[in-house]
């Protein structure tokens, strides 16, 4: 999976573009992805701070990654809803606080 294929899943399960960012930086309130040199880095960026960041060698295992975080949030603070889809809006829904989720401590192991 690339960053394209993980975009296309990310519309196709209705998440929130407000939810998360392909092109990291220091978004507010969302999770993140994005390329450092031949790495690739997830996290959740909360006020120009970054959370539970975790590495990997390649964009597919960083995309899965991802899109395995995203969907274990709750439904309704993450997805648009179906008739927004449908009418082309967007929505201004507001992903979980980051003291709900915290994909280090999900998998009981230390972020890298």
């Amino acid at each position: 999976m690339n960053k394209h294929q993980l975009k296309q899943a990310l519309d196709m399960e209705r998440f929130s573009p407000l939810v998360y960012s392909l092109e990291g930086g220091q978004s507010n309130d969302t999770f993140c992805l994005e390329q450092l040199g031949q790495r690739w880095s997830v996290y959740y960026s909360e006020r120009g701070e970054r959370y539970d960041e975790r590495t990997f060698e390649s964009e597919s295992t960083a995309c899965v990654y991802l899109l395995e975080v995203l969907r274990e949030l709750p439904e309704k603070q993450t997805r648009l809803q179906r008739k927004e889809v449908q009418s082309g809006r967007r929505s201004i829904i507001g992903p979980a606080s980051a003291t709900s989720f915290s994909p280090a401590k999900r998998n009981g192991e230390a972020a890298s």
